[in-house]
């Protein structure tokens, strides 16, 4: 899959945003599986990163703070 976009992302000096949680860095009892997945996002972003910083490709991941949600309605 990381290379159906990388050529692409050479040519055009493109960079690519991944979106993470907070709950990637203190993770979340109500919803284990969710914060599971989003820290599983912030490793494949380092990975991503390195593998692709010699074609000159930026890869990060931002991750919102505090948003209302349902997910959100019983945690910290």
């Amino acid at each position: 899959m990381q290379n159906a976009f990388r050529e692409h992302l050479k040519k055009t000096r493109g960079c690519l945003i991944n979106i993470g949680s907070m709950y990637s860095y203190f993770g979340a009892p109500q919803v284990p599986a969710y914060a599971a997945a989003k820290t599983a996002v912030v490793s494949l972003t380092k990975s991503l990163a390195i593998a692709f910083a010699e074609d000159g490709i930026r890869v990060n991941a931002i991750a919102p703070g505090w948003i209302k949600t349902e997910i959100s309605r019983g945690g910290r």
